[in-house]
């Protein structure tokens, strides 16, 4: 990561495009904990290939969500790639 996110700043000028570093962890609820942070969510769950988010407030769950479901589908493509989940909903 580099001081102060040195290295990560570099990897965005040269790449052009924005760079998330995420702490990974084999509880899907627990990643996708790490995945939404510095946002808050009352609770996270899974079951049966459903991650279900429930936001804490309106405005967190708009957050959460994103224009046009932008922030909603990166946490989604993230989670399949490395669960398999069929489906990640905001309650």
């Amino acid at each position: 990561i580099g001081k102060h996110g040195a290295n990560v700043r570099k990897l965005e000028g040269l790449l052009k495009k924005k760079v998330k570093v995420v702490e990974f962890h084999s509880d899907v609820s627990v990643f996708v904990r790490n995945l939404i942070s510095p946002l808050e969510a009352a609770s996270i769950s899974e079951e049966g290939g459903v991650v279900s988010i429930a936001g804490k407030d309106g405005i967190s769950k708009g957050k959460l969500i994103g224009r046009d479901r932008k922030n909603l589908t990166f946490i989604s493509d993230v989670v399949n790639r490395y669960f398999k989940m069929e489906e990640v909903r905001v309650v």
